[in-house]
């Protein structure tokens, strides 16, 4: 089984390395591969909060769309990730974006 990382909270700064990389997303029988399209802060946050709030856009397989839930994604950089994904649009290629918001 991968191991979830334990070491760091997960940050804005963990995941900008990240962008453009492929991630696995397991569905079903399936692994459907998604691409970490976007970084980007959120203006969620207070003063004296301890991180910068942010999400994650995911673009993933064309024509097939995944539930809003919790999947668990692989890559090969990082290893395993448990995360609360919403899909929120679809791309002119006909592919589904989704949404993971870190407050």
């Amino acid at each position: 089984m991968d191991e979830l990382p334990t070491a760091a909270p997960l940050t804005i700064d963990w995941f900008q390395p990240l962008k453009g990389q492929s991630f696995g997303l397991r569905a079903d029988e399936a692994t459907l591969e998604m691409v970490l399209a976007d970084v980007a802060p959120q203006r969620v946050n207070s003063p004296g909060d301890a991180r910068t709030a942010f999400s994650l856009m995911f673009e993933g397989t064309a024509g097939r769309l995944c539930p809003q839930g919790t999947y668990r994604l692989h890559n090969d950089a990082v290893g395993a990730l448990d995360i609360f994904l919403v899909p929120i649009g679809r791309t002119a290629d006909d592919c589904y974006r989704y949404q993971a918001v870190f407050a």
